[in-house]
């Protein structure tokens, strides 16, 4: 049983990690799009001369996306990390609780059969009174 609860909890530490680095890469990866919109919103200002509302309106629905797919995946992350804590807890409960359901006799069934065998029986029915 201790191997099992050590392999659910490797498996849940590894889960956990993969999924913090999952959501780094996409808060990071919204930062650089972010950053990059930004520089081609500015070149395209000085460059092409374009008007800045539009120039602006793009930003904003660019940073509006990005930010709602790094609120989804952090949403995701958090949800896929307490289903695996529940789940990881059910399990670790179930097995601790399920060992304690069955005893081992080994230790003393030998004992308990020549015990038995030894036991005088009396039968309280059976007298011949009269």
């Amino acid at each position: 049983m201790v191997v099992v609860v050590e392999v659910i909890i490797v498996v849940v530490v590894v889960v956990v990690v993969v999924l913090a680095v999952v959501e780094i890469i996409v808060v990071v990866a919204a930062v650089v799009v972010v950053v990059v919109v930004v520089i081609v919103v500015v070149v395209v200002v000085v460059v092409v001369e374009v008007e800045v509302v539009v120039v602006v309106v793009v930003v904003e629905v660019v940073v509006v996306v990005v930010v709602v797919v790094v609120v989804v995946v952090v949403v995701v992350v958090v949800v896929v990390v307490v289903v695996v804590v529940v789940v990881v807890v059910v399990v670790v409960v179930v097995v601790d609780i399920t060992s304690q359901w069955f005893a081992s006799v080994d230790g003393f069934r030998e004992d308990a059969l020549n015990a038995i065998g030894e036991v005088y029986f009396i039968n309280t029915t059976d007298t011949n009174e009269g």
